[in-house]
């Protein structure tokens, strides 16, 4: 027989290498399949999950409270600072403060503070106003009255 042909007929390899041959590459195709399959089903996951954060209806207000003034204070001095606590389970976009129905502040992080120059601020009573908007678009709203002044003492005579 020819040797040139029988190489091609009977070639040198056993059953046992062909086997070999086949196990590398089915692993060499099958491991990065099965990692693109796994990096696709966690991507669609994660895709479904942002899907339906976004989705969700955010139908709670945020909190907004002060944290100064308190409630029928009296204010002197020339400046005033007015300080805020607002919260949300998302995120607060806005606070917007307004003193006697003028907005004079629109606060987008905490700390949530304003300066209030009282320098043209007349004696008697004010309104302090700030309303809270989360990214959803509700919004809450906390007010204080103060006075602008100086408390006065009460004494008692006998």
């Amino acid at each position: 027989m020819i040797p040139h042909v029988r190489r091609v007929i009977n070639p040198p390899y056993t059953n046992k290498d062909l086997i070999s041959i086949f196990v590398a590459l089915f692993i060499m195709l099958a491991i990065p399949l099965t990692v693109l399959q796994v990096t696709i089903q966690r991507d669609q996951s994660v895709g479904a999950q942002t899907s339906e954060k976004s989705v969700k209806n955010d139908s709670l207000a945020p909190t907004v409270e002060f944290n100064t003034p308190q409630d029928n204070a009296y204010i002197a001095g020339s400046n005033y600072k007015i300080s805020l606590s607002a919260n949300d389970e998302g995120a607060v976009s806005k606070v917007t403060l307004e003193i006697d129905g003028k907005t004079v502040a629109k606060l987008s992080e905490s700390p949530y503070e304003y300066t209030w120059d009282l320098s043209g601020v007349s004696a008697g009573n004010h309104v302090i106003k700030a309303t809270a908007e989360d990214s959803s678009g509700n919004v809450q709203s906390a007010s204080v009255q103060i006075y602008r002044g100086i408390k006065p003492i009460s004494l008692k005579l006998d």
